[in-house]
């Protein structure tokens, strides 16, 4: 049974998804998200390998 996975990030850019099938959050914090991915087969000769891509969250706050 396949686990949902919550949905990427607001600024996760849309080519990710196209090379790239989303696994699991590897981490996250107040600067965005770590996802472990593995290469989709159709982009890839060899199978089975797998990335962390990390999505940052740039707000525009006035902090600092």
């Amino acid at each position: 049974m396949a686990v949902a996975l919550p949905p990427p990030p607001p600024d996760w850019p849309a080519q990710a998804d196209l090379d790239y099938e989303r696994v699991r959050v590897l981490g996250s914090g107040a600067f965005g998200e770590v996802w472990l991915a593995r290469r989709r087969p159709e982009n890839n000769k060899t199978t089975d390998e797998y990335v962390a891509i990390k999505g940052v969250s740039i707000n525009n706050n006035n902090e600092g």
